[in-house]
């Protein structure tokens, strides 16, 4: 009697429970090869981008270089250079005229 009980009552039970658990440990498993598949995806885009931004920076660089002379280079250096505010020797004749008689 105790048997036949076991068996109609508590063994379908524990059937469905197994089935429920099984279905979840599936999931789970799915999951987790999803997460990793979206974790490489991922790596692989941030690298693309790095690269393609490298690569951007690469060319710029060399369209935008521009060459010049020694000459060309001297004469950019001196207009640079700071100039002198008068220019005069400081003899008694020009310190009048800049303060006046």
């Amino acid at each position: 009697m105790m048997m036949e009980w076991i068996e109609k009552a508590i063994k379908p039970m524990l059937e469905s429970e197994y089935k429920k658990g099984y279905d979840a440990g599936v999931l789970a498993e799915k999951l987790v090869k999803d997460e990793e598949r979206v974790h490489n995806e991922h790596e692989t885009l941030r690298l693309g981008i790095q690269i393609g931004r490298s690569q951007v920076y690469q060319e710029m660089a060399e369209t935008e270089t521009e060459e010049i002379s020694e000459e060309e280079f001297k004469e950019i250096l001196s207009e640079s250079e700071p100039k002198e505010p008068f220019g005069f020797v400081g003899t008694i004749d020009d310190i009048s005229l800049v303060l006046g008689d």
